[in-house]
């Protein structure tokens, strides 16, 4: 057999499942290109947070395409199924982590990298009671502005002709 389809490229056609190999190959492909992008990320950016998103996204789009390239290959509805399990759990869970683990790296103070040109929790957090304050007012910044928080007092509407 082996000697057959070396020898006869139209015995290739024949061999039941070789295009759902090259499939499967091609999604595994990218979803080894995503998980190296991953790595390459986690390397190379300068500070947690930024490690953290390169971790996040291009990680769990490259565990799902190799997941799915499982599915490609053996094209069974239990190995389908299956897959799509892993790749909704990893979809559902890899960002709620990372973001955790960012909130929580924010709040004991981990560095920020010096290009960083925005910080929309300063002053929103108060470390003695760990509570986050929302401030409504900042929901429409521009892009390079700085949010910062205040208090629920500053933002009461003045009466009119008073400045």
């Amino acid at each position: 057999m082996i000697a057959t389809v070396a020898t006869n490229p139209e015995a290739i056609a024949s061999i039941p499942g070789e295009p759902r190999l090259w499939a499967a190959m091609v999604v595994a492909s990218l979803g080894m290109f995503f998980t190296l992008v991953s790595a390459f990320g986690i390397l190379r950016m300068p500070d947690l947070y930024t490690r953290m998103q390169a971790a996040a996204k291009a990680g769990t789009l490259g565990v799902a395409l190799m997941v799915l390239s499982v599915a490609v290959y053996y094209n069974q509805l239990s190995y389908t199924m299956l897959a799509l399990v892993i790749i909704l759990f990893t979809f559902m869970t890899a960002p709620i982590a990372s973001h955790l683990i960012g909130r929580a790296a924010y709040f004991i103070g981990v560095e920020k990298w010096s290009g960083h040109t925005r910080d929309d929790l300063a002053g929103c957090y108060d470390p003695s009671s760990h509570e986050l304050r929302n401030d409504p007012a900042h929901d429409e910044l521009k892009p390079n502005e700085d949010a910062g928080c205040t208090d629920e007092d500053e933002h009461q509407p003045q009466a009119a002709g008073t400045s």
